[in-house]
């Protein structure tokens, strides 16, 4: 019907991949290889969620991150995983501890 996207939405974070994703031809192979959306999803996802720290921390409410023990050791690693899987684990038993029972 000729519509795209931004018809649709607001705004379009763009992966900049080109059009059919592939980006890799190769003697001999008659379609392209190696998908550029992944590259460019990965950077926008990892932008926007430092941006969104930033802006969480100047705000005074500090975002948990988990981070590699390589960075932060490893009992700090532990500790910061364990964390955000505890809360996790809680937020989805609220989330349906309602599921399957009749009202």
């Amino acid at each position: 019907d000729g519509k795209k996207l931004t018809d649709f939405c607001d705004l379009v974070l763009d992966t900049g991949a080109p059009v059919g994703d592939a980006m890799v031809r190769l003697p001999n192979l008659e379609t392209p290889v190696a998908p550029g959306s992944t590259i460019g999803g990965c950077l926008l996802v990892n932008c926007l969620k430092a941006e969104i720290a930033e802006r969480l921390t100047n705000a005074g409410q500090p975002p948990k991150v988990l981070s590699a023990g390589s960075v932060v050791g490893k009992d700090k690693a532990i500790e910061l995983f364990e964390s955000a899987y505890d809360e996790h684990s809680r937020r989805m038993a609220k989330l349906f501890e309602n599921v399957g029972l009749r009202s």
